[in-house]
């Protein structure tokens, strides 16, 4: 079966290859002879439509001309709307000529922006026009805005997926499941948060949901509970187990046999083997699939008493993998937020999105991961001056293909950093800590050569610096990546506040032209009306949201 679903994905990304091979050989022939864009056939402009996102379709086609409006409006793109990076005038734009038109046409709705989702949900006559609305995904949703928002989704009869990102910690995630198991067409439920309060499971109903994904510290506890409300799951994937809390089972007697349930994923912080083992015992009789990562209880590792466990409760399993995290060399999150380590399925490599590197080894220049797109490093693998990082790193990725790298480290240096970027040409998010541009300032000159390529060839859309910014780095900052949309930054210094938000939303210099989303991660909420007095007093900005999030403030114009 493995080996079929594979062949299966390799047809796949053959067909795919050659989709895009015949289409760029059509290009290159209609750019030999010099032809207009308009003389390109409606099929060879649905393919490049299929490129691109729902916003480029329709700021680069809609107003050209009556043609390419109406093939912008026929195109199946338009069904799926994704507003993350844009800026508040061209979202305005967008929302009257796209949004409102076609919002009964639509089935996929992203909103990564948190003024865009309140902007579409202040209007309850907007969302419930959302007739074929089947997944929507809302991220940096604050729980007191929950409530709002599931009271219109609850109206959509159509609706089978939400994914929703809490921006904070939650107080207690018993309303959100027990308002959730509420819509009887729901089949994938995502959920992620940063901290859990309390939960309880013992007064809920069953559940329509058929996939199930978690991520966040979720008590052991509530594990048996919740179960008894899925009977009809079929992936589970838990990514934090986080207490030492005893295996607890309903209150009033239950039966239930997940038979659908084929394949679990879990992460098991300090549970010791013998409670799980319940749940193996009551819940995975019909498991195909199981990874876990724990640690702590070596009882994991009992080959026996797995084998009797296999023999007797979970029989139908084909594949399995255990390890400790002490083990653990390199963390590989695939795309459906699962963690593999390659040395024990090098087969799966292909499958790899995110590759994390977290400890102190050297690189494995034998693991290769073809379709790597995002890199995480979060500490030094070796010391960089012992051998070359990156040479190795090449060896096991594609740079090239990389549009998402961040850098976990508090010293990692400025000029690994510029050589990575000169590798890394399609990368659009960084993410670095502030402490490494220090070193700048007493060598400006030797960075500026070292730049050259840089400033000329990235694509750097999104910034995030952890740690303090001063003044100086974010001009610099501004210098190096001029395509700037969204920039997130840490001020320690309340007397240079005023300061960098005036260089940033300064007219005259028009250093950072592209930038339209700020945000200023842990600054006391009393700031808010400084700055909104600032923009006003010296008409910094006309058109602008502000908000106080999480103890971050975002500027959005």
């Amino acid at each position: 079966m493995q080996r079929t679903k594979r062949q299966k994905n390799d047809m796949v990304q053959i067909s795919n290859s050659n989709k895009k091979q015949k289409l760029g050989n059509q290009i290159t022939t209609i750019n030999s002879n010099k032809y207009c864009l308009e003389d390109l056939a409606n099929e060879i402009l649905y393919e490049i439509f299929g490129y691109l996102n729902g916003y480029d379709i329709y700021k680069g086609f809609y107003n050209l001309n009556n043609r390419f409006q109406n093939l912008a409006i026929n195109s199946n793109i338009l069904t799926k709307i994704n507003i993350s990076t844009i800026s508040k005038s061209n979202f305005e734009d967008y929302y009257h000529n796209i949004l409102i038109p076609n919002q009964s046409q639509i089935n996929f709705l992203r909103l990564s922006n948190p003024f865009v989702a309140e902007i579409i949900f202040s209007e309850p006559r907007l969302i419930l026009n959302f007739i074929r609305l089947e997944t929507i995904i809302l991220d940096y949703v604050q729980e007191k805005n929950f409530n709002k928002f599931f009271d219109y989704l609850i109206c959509l009869t159509t609706l089978h997926a939400i994914t929703i990102f809490f921006v904070q910690d939650i107080s207690s995630l018993d309303i959100i499941f027990s308002q959730i198991f509420r819509l009887s067409t729901l089949k994938y439920f995502k959920i992620e948060y940063q901290q859990l309060l309390s939960i309880d499971f013992t007064n809920y109903d069953s559940s329509s949901i058929e996939y199930l994904i978690i991520k966040g510290s979720f008590p052991f506890s509530a594990f048996h509970n919740l179960l008894c409300c899925l009977p009809k799951l079929q992936h589970l994937s838990i990514n934090h187990f986080d207490t030492h809390y005893g295996y607890q089972k309903r209150n009033k007697s239950s039966s239930i046999q997940l038979k659908y349930l084929k394949h679990v994923s879990l992460k098991l912080n300090f549970v010791c083997f013998d409670e799980f083992e319940k749940i193996i015992k009551e819940f995975f009789h019909h498991i195909q699939i199981l990874r876990l990562t724990t640690s702590c209880d070596e009882k994991y590792l009992d080959a026996k008493r797995w084998q009797q466990l296999i023999l007797f409760h979970i029989p139908y399993l084909h594949y399995s993998l255990f390890h400790l995290f002490r083990r653990k060399d390199y963390t590989y999150n695939w795309e459906i937020d699962e963690e593999l380590d390659l040395n024990h399925q090098r087969e799966n490599s292909k499958s790899v999105k995110h590759l994390y590197i977290g400890c102190g080894r050297k690189l494995n220049r034998q693991n290769y991961f073809p379709n790597v797109i995002q890199l995480t490093i979060s500490c030094y693998v070796e010391k960089l001056d012992d051998y070359s990082f990156i040479t190795n790193l090449e060896c096991m990725i594609s740079l090239k293909q990389l549009t998402k790298l961040d850098i976990n480290i508090w010293g990692f240096p400025f000029e690994e950093i510029i050589k990575l970027l000169r590798l890394t040409p399609n990368l659009y998010t960084l993410r670095f800590n502030a402490y490494s541009l220090q070193e700048i300032d007493s060598n400006s000159t030797k960075y500026n050569i070292l730049l050259q390529h840089v400033l000329k060839k990235n694509k750097i859309e999104n910034l995030l610096l952890t740690g303090d910014c001063s003044l100086n780095q974010i001009r610099f900052i501004v210098y190096v990546f001029s395509k700037l949309k969204y920039l997130k930054i840490r001020i320690n210094s309340t007397t240079e506040i005023s300061s960098i938000i005036r260089y940033l939303l300064s007219k005259t210099h028009n250093q950072a032209q592209h930038l339209f989303y700020l945000c200023i991660s842990q600054i006391p909420e009393e700031y808010l009306k400084e700055i909104k007095d600032l923009i006003k007093l010296e008409n910094l900005l006309d058109n602008y949201s502000i908000q106080y999030i999480n103890n971050n403030l975002h500027l959005w114009w």
